[in-house]
């Protein structure tokens, strides 16, 4: 995956949502979507081809939407009770 990928995907989401990022399955970094965005854009515009992500050493991920279940609604909306994982690989 590469920056430009990652910024596509992650500005379909709400900014303020809670974004978790896990390696080998062992949660590392807790952020929010805007905060992970600022910093890929932060990233040289002038590299081509666009310059390979590589957080925490590892160079591919898994995204994916969560959901706290089971508990109760939080009173600030169902948005509330979503984060993403960035599972680096």
């Amino acid at each position: 995956m590469n920056t430009d990928q990652l910024k596509t995907i992650l500005a379909e989401y709400p900014l303020s949502r809670r974004l978790n990022v896990l390696v080998d399955g062992t949660p590392i970094w807790e952020t929010s979507v805007v905060e992970v965005l600022t910093k890929l854009m932060s990233e040289a515009p002038e590299k081509s081809p666009p310059a390979l992500l590589t957080i925490f050493g590892r160079d591919s991920c898994i995204i994916r939407e969560r959901i706290d279940e089971g508990r109760e609604p939080n009173h600030l909306g169902p948005q509330f009770n979503k984060w993403l994982e960035i599972d680096l690989r």
